[in-house]
């Protein structure tokens, strides 16, 4: 006889912060996979966050509860993706 399932409590990961900062690898007008080949060895690995302008759609890794904690890890994903740079964001939309 089958046991009824046992509601887990839900953990919240560590990682998932409401506002912070993020390195923005890629924007574009259009959604894109997150698997997609333009996300090189960062795919599955980005966050789509939506944003102003034509092309509202910015694709960023990371997520850091600090402006230089994102700041140091810049140089790595500018390795992959030269014009990277660090974004601020507040739940799924990025702000100045």
């Amino acid at each position: 006889k089958a046991q009824p399932e046992k509601a887990q409590p839900v953990a919240t990961p560590k990682e998932d912060i409401v506002e912070g900062y993020a390195i923005q690898v890629l924007a574009s007008d259009k959604k894109i996979s997150l698997n997609d080949g333009q996300f090189k060895s960062y795919r599955g690995k980005v966050k789509c966050y939506e944003g102003a302008g034509a092309l509202k759609y910015k694709y960023c890794f990371g997520e850091w509860q600090s402006h230089a904690e994102a700041q140091r890890n810049l140089p790595t994903l500018r390795k992959a993706f030269s014009g990277a740079f660090v974004v601020h964001f507040k739940s799924d939309k990025i702000v100045k």
